[in-house]
Order: structure tokens, then C-alpha cells, then sequence
């Protein structure tokens, strides 16, 4: 702690800023705009990594269970295409 009469005002005056600091902090938290683009905000990103994970990523190869069911819908074990048994119906 400083002895000096302009050392003690300004760390008077930082402890004071902390607290208004700190009450700003939390008024912008519980602002009702702001609590909900912070939840939509987290919403989309959930999304996003459920369709990235199902899909895959944007302008990347498609995911690994889409490549499985092309692959599977190209012929039955037998050798019959699935598609010729989807046209005899």
C-alpha cells in the first residue's frame, strides 16, 4: 500500500471501480435481450454440431453413417440392387 496522499486516492478510487464494475457485469447477465441471444447463440451451436455430425461439415465429405447407407443401398447381399427390388413393387 502506498504512503503517498495520491497513491491512497488512487487505489481508493481503483476498489471503488471494482464493485461498479462488477454491478455492470451482472446487469448486462440478466438482461432479458441479451439471456436470450446468449441462449438462441448456444442453441445454434448445438445444431450446427448435431447436422455436422449427421451430414457432415460444410464443403467436406459426407459423414461416415451417409457414406455406409449409399454404399448399403447399392446391393443386397445376393446381388440384387435395391433398387430393382423397390421398382418390382
Amino acid at each position: 500500500m502506498g504512503s503517498q496522499p495520491d497513491e491512497l486516492k488512487a487505489e481508493v478510487e481503483d476498489t471503488r471501480a471494482h464493485p461498479a464494475r462488477d454491478v455492470d457485469r451482472l446487469a448486462d447477465r440478466v438482461a432479458p435481450g441479451k439471456v436470450a441471444r446468449r441462449k438462441a447463440g448456444a442453441a445454434r451451436h448445438r445444431l450446427t454440431g448435431a447436422r455436422e455430425r449427421v451430414m457432415g461439415a460444410a464443403g467436406g465429405p459426407p459423414a461416415d453413417a451417409f457414406r455406409r447407407s449409399a454404399e448399403a443401398g447399392r446391393a443386397r447381399p445376393g446381388g440384387t440392387p435395391v433398387r430393382a427390388v423397390l421398382r418390382r413393387r
